[in-house]
């Protein structure tokens, strides 16, 4: 907790946090202030006007959640990358495979309401030449390779968020690009 020192020059101090913080008063807490106070003593409060320090400390230092993801996917990858927005969180993603696999592989389709969640992490800005914003999707038998019927999608897409389609590997490539080098571990079975 923080202690009132009125024998040692007007400070409150915690001494887990190393943290000492000098203030104008003398024995007598001043009236125009709020003071917080701990199930402790009485003499153990922390004023108002420090609690925009404790929020800072608060982000750098403790109070962090600590949460594994299990897996590099596309999913993971999204969650690591909106969990790393907010600092109360600490991430780790662990990934089976020894590397997140690259290959063209297939293409992606973003649905609207996944395109919001992504623009959230910048994808709206992810400029490249194999991100479309198609229009419809026509389904074609496999048996005679006619035309079954044709839906338009453009209908869903809202402002600045639209159905997109795009290779798997750039995806994963934009999702992971934007983590911090050791947010993955590798080969965790």
């Amino acid at each position: 907790g923080w202690n009132y020192l009125c024998n040692y020059k007007n400070n409150i101090s915690n001494i887990k946090m190393n943290i000492n913080l000098f203030y104008k008063f003398t024995k007598i807490k001043p009236k125009s202030f709020t003071w917080y106070s701990f199930d402790r003593p009485i003499d153990e409060f922390i004023p108002s006007f420090t609690k925009k320090i404790f929020e800072k400390i608060e982000q750098l230092y403790i109070w962090k959640k600590k949460i594994g993801i299990i897996g590099a996917g596309i999913s993971g990858l999204i969650f690591a990358n909106l969990l790393k927005r907010n600092s109360k969180y600490d991430f780790t993603i662990y990934e089976k495979n020894s590397s997140l696999n690259l290959s063209e592989g297939y293409g992606v389709q973003i649905s609207t309401n996944s395109a919001f969640i992504l623009n959230e992490i910048g994808f709206k800005n992810f400029r490249n030449n194999n991100k479309f914003n198609p229009k419809k999707i026509d389904f074609y038998s496999l048996k005679n390779n006619n035309k079954i019927c044709e839906l338009n999608i453009a209908q869903f897409n809202r402002k600045n968020i639209s159905y997109t389609t795009i290779k798997r590997s750039l995806l994963i490539e934009f999702l992971k690009e934007k983590l911090f080098t050791n947010s993955i571990q590798f080969n965790k079975k």
